[in-house]
């Protein structure tokens, strides 16, 4: 065994057995390492695959809540904003309603471009009460002329913890302007 591969596993194992705090993905990376560890087949291949499996995913990976869990609906999982123009201010209000037993908490709402800014709810939302998730979208000059999909990314405690909103629209270029 070489002593890269001695260095790769011990550095591996102690990040993942020593405590899988550390990793952000809780059991699941954990698991991924177990079920190739202390292989040594194909010159460790099996593991150096198992690390990067969990690196990837861990990268972006939402940990599981361990709260109480809640549900909600939200007013309309798709918004079309029609046509507008390039660089213009285009708010929308996704408007959602705690259909659970506990408080919604929305950790989290993320915009998959800078151009489509969503603003969270600061309190928690109680059960039969609604909330609001405020959306931004103002397009970019490189976006004039093409329809444009964007996805707002909600973080809650709820199962699954993510839910994908979206909002779309045709951007126009400036009067005045050509589209790119």
């Amino acid at each position: 065994m070489s002593e890269k591969f001695k260095v790769l596993v011990f550095a591996v194992a102690t990040v993942f057995i020593g405590g899988t705090t550390l990793t952000s993905c809780g059991e699941e990376s954990t698991e991924e390492f177990r079920k190739v560890e202390g292989s040594t087949e194909n010159g460790g291949a099996d593991v150096k695959k198992a690390v990067e499996k969990v690196d990837k995913r861990g990268k972006d990976a939402t940990p599981a809540y361990t709260g109480p869990v809640t549900s909600y609906t939200v007013n309309e999982e798709m918004h079309d904003f029609g046509e507008v123009e390039n660089g213009s201010q285009n708010p929308f209000t996704f408007v959602i309603t705690n259909t659970g037993d506990n408080p919604l908490v929305v950790e989290k709402a993320k915009g998959s471009c800078s151009c489509t800014v969503p603003k969270k709810p600061e309190d928690p939302i109680m059960p039969g009460e609604t909330g609001e998730i405020e959306v931004t979208f103002k397009p970019k000059p490189s976006q004039a002329g093409k329809d444009i999909t964007q996805v707002v990314t909600i973080t809650a405690n709820t199962d699954p913890r993510e839910t994908k909103l979206k909002i779309k629209a045709k951007v126009q270029p400036k009067e005045g302007e050509e589209a790119q």
